[in-house]
């Protein structure tokens, strides 16, 4: 009887941990000779080392790196020694050295990579994106990839290009209406996620030296640019002081004067309050299926927008999007903010890849290149 109960707890802890586990999306066991400039985040926002850290190891791990780090010792240290850090025990104080040496690491990447006449280009995936190839899925690697070409075909200048990778959490909803019940709250969890991601991607958008940087967003993940780029009332990292930075959010899983509030909370040098050097950019579509939370056809079953995680601002539910752009013109008049309605030409599509077609991008990327510092330089050049 003692074994029969020991194999019930057992199946019931097996059974837990398969339902649990696949919400994470793990980048342990990536390329790590990828050609491509990319950062890769944990659900906590810690950055992941340049080194195999096996997924089966991350999922006990409940996807945390620190945790990961607390249950193997000498891959700490293996990795601590990688990063030239002076200790080899795991300590609080120590991963926090250990993180900002990654950290580090990561942006004399991007600093080396682009050039004087190359803009970084960051770029920010939403929520469930698949990591790993599975079929009908277009992962976060794909979508990437369209966005990158969608604007080489459309810009006349040189990008940098960073893909932001983060735990979003993956939720397979093939099999119909539970999972899609599931999809709500596991949206709700990963709102957080997107904070603490935005604080880690602060430490590096803050020791990016270009004098411009473009940020592109998808979705939520419009939430970890936000946390990046101001509200320090939590976090008190540095924001950056690059001379231009274009900001651009696609579909933008979020609120709209709720989320912005903080706007003018930075910790900078630069004189953003008499002339900013954020340009922000707000693409929105009336008709988004996801964002408005209703069924594709009827557009009559759902939470609505403004349950399970607000996402008003992305399909300008109750006019979010133009309240916003007046809250600017009333609360910082020396901010730029654009609006770009995308409703004709997406319809009722949420993906990125819908986003990336044809020339839809067009007006954006023409926009990003008027106000950048070496495009107009060039432009001033060949006049």
């Amino acid at each position: 009887m003692q074994h029969f109960s020991r194999l019930l707890i057992i199946l019931f802890l097996f059974s837990w941990f398969q339902s649990t586990a696949q919400h994470f999306v793990l980048y342990g066991e990536r390329n790590l000779n990828d050609t491509i400039l990319s950062i890769y985040f944990d659900r906590n926002g810690k950055p992941y080392p340049d080194f195999f850290i096996a997924d089966s190891a991350l999922n006990i791990s409940a996807g945390s790196l620190d945790t990961f780090y607390l249950n193997n010792p000498n891959e700490f240290a293996a990795i601590c020694s990688l990063y030239k850090c002076r200790f080899s025990d795991y300590s609080i104080s120590n991963i926090s050295i250990l993180n900002d040496s990654i950290f580090q690491t990561n942006a004399d990447k991007i600093n080396n990579r682009t050039k004087e006449v190359m803009v970084p280009t960051f770029m920010i995936h939403g929520f469930r994106k698949s990591y790993v190839n599975k079929p009908g899925v277009f992962t976060s690697v794909i979508d990437y990839g369209l966005l990158m070409e969608a604007i080489n075909r459309l810009s006349t200048e040189k990008h940098s290009y960073i893909r932001v990778f983060w735990d979003g959490s993956y939720l397979d909803i093939s099999e119909g209406v539970k999972q899609m019940k599931q999809i709500f709250t596991v949206f709700e969890k990963v709102q957080l996620n997107a904070i603490s991601v935005g604080y880690g991607l602060r430490q590096i958008l803050s020791r990016t030296h270009s004098p411009e940087v473009n940020i592109i967003s998808h979705s939520l993940g419009a939430a970890v640019v936000t946390n990046a780029l101001f509200d320090t009332t939590v976090n008190n990292y540095p924001t950056p002081n690059n001379r231009n930075i274009n900001i651009c959010l696609i579909a933008p899983a979020i609120s709209g004067i709720e989320a912005f509030n903080c706007y003018y909370s930075r910790k900078s040098t630069f004189p953003y309050k008499k002339s900013d050097n954020y340009n922000l950019f707000v693409l929105y579509n009336k008709k988004d299926f996801v964002l408005r939370k209703k069924d594709y056809f009827l557009e009559l079953f759902g939470p609505g927008p403004r349950k399970h995680g607000n996402t008003t601002l992305g399909c300008n539910a109750n006019n979010e999007a133009i309240k916003l752009k007046d809250y600017f013109i009333q609360h910082f008049p020396n901010s730029k903010i654009t609006l770009i309605n995308m409703t004709d030409l997406i319809d009722k599509c949420h993906h990125l890849r819908c986003y990336c077609e044809g020339e839809n991008l067009k007006t954006l990327v023409h926009l990003m290149n008027h106000t950048n510092v070496n495009s107009n330089r060039n432009k001033n050049l060949n006049n």
